[in-house]
């Protein structure tokens, strides 16, 4: 997906399932700015070429810690 301009249905049910994992993990209110910001860094991980589940939930921890 690197350089499209779009994600696909899988593609989208991918980070949605690492982003709720995420905010159960962390107690994150889905539409609170932090859940705004998690979802933000999964789809720039994925553009960036991270588009396994693992690695997408390895970089949205490395962005909590970072923030």
């Amino acid at each position: 997906m690197a350089g499209c301009a779009y994600l696909n249905s899988h593609d989208i049910a991918l980070l949605k399932q690492v982003f709720d994992e995420m905010c159960a993990s962390n107690k994150t209110v889905p539409d609170s700015p932090a859940a705004a910001h998690l979802a933000k860094a999964l789809v720039v991980a994925f553009e960036d070429g991270i588009q396994d589940k693992a690695g997408l939930l390895a970089a949205a921890i490395t962005d909590q810690r970072a923030a």
